[in-house]
C-alpha cells in the first residue's frame, strides 16, 4: 500500500482527498504545517506528496511558511532516503493576479515538482495523477 502525504490548509479538501485515496488503497496522512510534514517525512517513506503552495492560518492569513518552504527544503535536503524518491504534487488555487506577478503553477513546474494541480480538481484527476506518479 503506497504511502500518501497532504500537506494541505483547508481540512475540508484534505478530509476529502484522503478519503477518496483510501478508497483507492493508498495509505495517507494529512497535515496543516510545514513541521509536521517534515516531523512526518522523517518517519515515513511517502510514495506521493500533494502539496499546497500557499498555506493559510485560521484567519486566513498566509502563514510564514507554507507549501512552497516545504518543497524547498525537501529539494535542498530531500530529507534523506526517505524522500529520494517521493514525488511530489503543488496544488494552489491562486492565478497570476494583482497578488501574484506570475502563475504559480507555472513556477512549480520550472522547479523539480512532478505535477501541477490548480483547485478546483476533481477526486478522479487527483487519483489519477497520484496513479501516473506512482507506475
Amino acid at each position: 500500500m503506497p504511502n500518501v502525504l497532504i500537506l494541505e490548509d483547508d481540512l475540508t479538501l484534505s478530509d476529502q482527498w484522503q478519503t477518496a485515496l483510501e478508497k483507492e488503497g493508498y495509505a495517507v496522512d494529512c497535515v496543516d504545517n510545514v513541521s509536521a510534514a517534515l516531523t512526518l517525512c522523517e518517519q515515513t517513506e511517502y510514495k506521493v506528496i500533494i502539496v499546497d503552495m500557499f498555506l493559510r492560518d485560521g484567519a486566513g492569513n498566509l502563514k510564514k511558511e507554507g507549501g512552497l518552504t516545504f518543497l524547498s527544503l525537501v529539494y535542498k535536503k530531500k530529507l534523506g532516503k526517505k524522500l529520494h524518491f517521493a514525488k511530489t504534487i503543488a496544488v494552489t488555487g491562486a492565478t497570476q493576479s494583482e497578488h501574484f506577478l506570475y502563475d504559480p503553477l507555472e513556477s512549480a513546474r520550472s522547479t523539480a515538482v512532478d505535477a501541477t494541480l490548480r483547485k478546483p480538481f476533481t477526486d478522479a484527476i487527483l487519483i489519477q495523477t497520484v496513479r501516473d506518479l506512482i507506475e
